[in-house]
């Protein structure tokens, strides 16, 4: 079993999400997320450290910057990962210009004939 890790803060989660470079890795938990905050929510510290950090990776994942996994080393016992996502170029909104009333259109492409 892994040594204690120092618990991730909200702000290092979201800071080292800001530096990171696309494809690399941020291992912002080591442990069981649910069974550390259960058993942490007495120490009031730190499970506002955990939940903090568990939030600050989920809300980037919400916004596309990362993709979040997890690698099991034991029973109870798992890294919790983020990846940088690359940057990726704006596309149309279908839906949402469907909704509006807008025109959506789509390339038309050439079918080659035998």
């Amino acid at each position: 079993m892994p040594a204690e890790q120092a618990l991730a803060t909200a702000a290092t989660v979201n800071d080292v999400i800001a530096t990171l470079k696309p494809g690399h890795t941020y291992v912002y938990h080591v442990g069981s997320l649910m069974h550390d905050r259960a058993r942490r929510k007495n120490a009031v510290s730190s499970f506002a450290l955990i939940e903090g950090a568990a939030k600050a990776a989920w809300d980037a994942y919400e916004r596309g910057e990362v993709t979040l996994v997890q690698r099991r080393l034991a029973h109870l016992q798992h890294e919790y990962i983020l990846i940088k996502r690359h940057p990726e170029k704006p596309k149309a909104n279908r839906r949402a210009a469907r909704m509006a009333g807008g025109v959506v259109t789509a390339p038309v492409t050439e079918v080659a004939h035998a």
